[in-house]
Parts: structure tokens; sequence; C-alpha cells
């Protein structure tokens, strides 16, 4: 099986995986809290949320991707970095959850704020652990296992706050604390099962507490927890930084923000996946000195066909969208959420090359592109979001996403020497003009805009295959 094929295959099962579940429990689950609770009080808490995410620096340390790529490349370092990391990242978890109380304090959050935020940040301290225990699935190629454990977070979540929802338990409508006490219990159940799934893997796993070899390891992974940081920073700060600069009405605005950004997170799912899969491949294919460049441009191209079909169609019903999904839409809503989506190509594109410098070890490069990202969103934040308020935070982010994912691009021509159209093939530009056409011909046609939707995105389908977006065919036959 050539190396394409496995990533389509095992790419396929991920997302297959994930789209079963995870659209419910964004749209069905999470929107409906939103729907129930309404965007002043979902908006705070969407704001806490990101805060959580801030001081992530100190709960990870970039150990996931630093472990990731070791393993991957050395599976024989399991046994030994194993029961450290584990017990390193229980102090860390700590030191996190001290550092980020105390900062929230001081940011002005009091009370009952404080209150959720202390489960939100247990919550990360679970996650943190979930994807430790996943990235060394991933890392041993285990693929489909690691797959199922991205969903079951989320199948519980589904389950459990489903029933409060609509299984007639609750003296009175849905609270953000029962849909916060939710997410812990099933984070909590899926650490436990995935630190049981990856004991299946690996028999000896005890705790260690060897300060020498936590150093070390810290060390080793101190330019991935800078990069995590930055990427955090830029991903995360807007949200905050809305609640907290608009003095009246900055609760209805992060709530509205979260409702365009929770699609944005939706569709970066189909990215996560990617980088999943291609971190692990690409760091072992470097390390044996393999041809990179027949995976990178099919997992660039698969990903941009996805990015561009999601982007066109949700550009062009980006007002429908908003007012089938959320009972408390305006115009207003419809325009963030168009804008807000024109950051994804940008996202898309790093996920594929940020999985490619981060598996070669480029750590200083990301974290140079990271440290100016961070430093432009942070200025177009302060000068926008006082004058257009939510939008100017999504038209920062744009500007930030594509101008990080441009940097990408370059960093990986110059270190993988790279021709132009081996970093942006030209059938790429090609489909972007062509789907934009179709999404925009589908808004003429005499049907629903569910139909007009469904008609451009299969003109779209038809398109990617003509121009081998996903050349799946060809794939196959490869292995006939």
């Amino acid at each position: 099986m050539t190396k394409q094929r496995r990533f389509l295959s095992n790419l396929a099962f991920l997302l297959l995986a994930n789209l079963l579940v995870k659209p419910f429990w964004i749209l069905g689950i999470d929107r409906t809290v939103q729907n129930q609770v309404g965007p002043e009080e979902y908006g705070p808490y969407f704001a806490l949320l990101n805060f959580s995410f801030l001081f992530n620096i100190f709960l990870d340390f970039g150990l996931n991707n630093f472990n990731n790529r070791a393993i991957a490349r050395h599976d024989s370092l399991l046994e030994r970095l194993l029961p450290n990391i584990i017990s390193l990242k229980i102090l860390l978890g700590a030191g996190y959850f001290l550092i980020s109380f105390f900062a929230a304090m001081a940011s002005g959050f009091r009370g009952d704020q404080l209150f959720i935020l202390s489960f939100l940040l247990f919550n990360q301290i679970l996650v943190s652990f979930i994807l430790y225990f996943r990235s060394n699935v991933a890392a041993l190629h285990h693929f489909r296992l690691d797959a199922i454990l991205s969903i079951t977070d989320r199948l519980l979540m589904i389950l459990l706050i489903g029933f409060m929802l609509w299984g007639d338990v609750l003296p009175g409508r849905i609270s953000i604390r029962h849909f916060v006490y939710g997410q812990t219990l099933a984070y909590f159940l899926t650490a436990v099962f995935a630190f049981a799934a990856l004991k299946s893997l690996r028999k000896e796993l005890r705790l260690s507490w060897r300060l020498g070899l936590f150093r070390k390891i810290l060390k080793l992974s101190l330019p991935f927890a800078l990069l995590g940081l930055l990427m955090s920073i830029y991903h995360r700060m807007d949200a905050v930084m809305i609640e907290r600069m608009l003095p009246k009405g900055g609760a209805l605005e992060a709530g509205i923000y979260a409702a365009s950004y929770r699609l944005l997170d939706a569709f970066n799912m189909m990215g996560f996946a990617f980088a999943s899969i291609l971190l692990p491949m690409f760091a072992r294919m470097q390390k044996k000195k393999e041809d990179i460049r027949p995976l990178l441009a099919q997992g660039f191209k698969a990903m941009l066909f996805l990015a561009i079909v999601v982007m066109s169609i949700s550009w062009f019903y980006r007002h429908e969208i908003m007012q089938l999904l959320y009972t408390a839409y305006t115009p207003y809503w419809g325009e963030l959420f168009g804008l807000l989506i024109l950051s994804f190509a940008g996202v898309a594109s790093m996920y594929i090359y940020g999985s490619l410098l981060t598996g070669g070890g480029y750590l200083k490069a990301l974290n140079i592109i990271g440290i100016s990202g961070v430093m432009v969103n942070l200025i177009l934040n302060l000068l926008l979001i006082p004058r257009f308020k939510a939008e100017g935070a999504a038209l920062a982010t744009v500007v930030t996403q594509t101008g990080v994912a441009v940097a990408h691009l370059i960093a990986a021509a110059y270190v993988f020497r790279l021709r132009p159209a081996q970093v942006l093939p030209p059938v790429i530009p090609l489909f972007f003009i062509l789907a934009v056409a179709e999404g925009y011909l589908s808004t003429v046609l005499p049907f629903s805009w569910i139909f007009q939707a469904l008609t451009a995105g299969l003109a779209m389908l038809l398109t990617g295959f003509l121009l081998r977006m996903v050349n799946i065919v060809n794939e196959l036959k490869a292995t006939n």
C-alpha cells in the first residue's frame, strides 16, 4: 500500500467517524444550549472557555507534539517516556490551574465566573491527558483506534447533555453550569478509556518521578511549548478581548461571535484530522529520508478541496445558514459568519504545512511565524474591536490566518527546496475560481436555498474529481 493510499484510507475512516458524531454535538447540542440560554449568557461562557486556553503552555508545554514526533521516529522510546511524561503532566496541570485562576482574578473575573472557570480549567487538564494518550496511539500508527478515541468525548457529551436537554430531568431549562458539568464527566470517562486503550498496546505503564529526566524532557519540548502558546493566543484571544474590551454589549457580541466561531471550529475538525495522521507520517518519512512530496501534494490538494467547498457554500448562503441555526438571528450574524469563514483556507493550509515542518523539527521557523502572527492579531484586535466589535475581531482573524498560512508555505518551500508549483499546485487557484463561480450560479437557480447549496456542492465535487484534487481512483488502481 502506498503512503498516499494509506493516508487516504485512514483519513476517510477518521473523517467518517467524526462526521457521524461531532456535527451533531456542535449543531444539535452546543447550538441548542446557546439558543436556550441566549447569547448574553452564552457569550461570557465562551469568553471563559477561550480564556482557559490562553495558559495551555503551562499545561501541555509542547509535550504532545514532541511526544508524537519522537515516538513516530523511535517507537521504542514509548516505555521510557510515557511513565515520566504522565507524572510530569500531573505537576504541570496543577501549575496551570493555579496560574490561570489567579490570572483570571487579575483580569476582573469574579464570583460565578470563577466557579465556572475552575471546571473549564479542570476540563482542559483532562483534555490534555486525552490528547497525550492519543498522540501515543497515533505515533504508533494505530490510526483507527485514534479515530475512535477522537469521538468518544463528544459521543458521551451528546448522551449526557442531550438527556438534560430532552430527557425532562431538570426542573427548568438547562443552565451553563449543567452544560459544563456534563462536559467534565464526559472528559473524565474518555481519559480513563484512552488510558486503558493505550495500556492495551503497551502493558507496562507505571508512574515515574525522575526529576533529571523531567528537566531533559522539558528542555526538548520547550520549542513545541512556545509554538503551542502562540497558536492558542492568536486562535483564542479574540473572544476574550471582545468580552473584556466592550463595556457595553460585550457579552452579546461575544455570544454572536461564538455562534460563528462554532461553525469554524466544526470545519476545523477536518484539518485536525489531516494533521493527526500527517504529522507522524511526515516525521517517520523524514527520519527514513523518504520523498515527502507525493504525500504532501495529495494531502494539501485534498485539504484545500474541502476548505474551498466549505468557504464557497458558507459565503453565498451565510444568512440562510445562521437563520436556520439560531433563534436570535439578525443579518449581522450572517455578515459576521461570512467574514469569519474566509479564514478557513488559511487555517486549513496550516494544518498541512505546519505538520510537515513540525514533523521535520523546524520549530524555530514555526515559532518566528507564530510570534509574528500574535503581534499582528493583537494589534488588529486592539484597533478593530472598539470600532467594529465582533466583526473587527473576525477581520483580524482573516488577515492573521491568511498571512500566517502564506508564511508557512514560504518556509516549507525554503526548507524542503520546493518549486512554487509544488508548494501551491496551479490546480488549486483554478478550482477556487470555478468553485466561487459555481457557488454564485447556484443562487439564481429556481429552488429553495438548501437545494441550491446542495447543487453547488455536487458541482464542486464533480469539478474537484475532474481536476484530480482528490485522486482516489489512481490510488486504488495502484494497489491492484
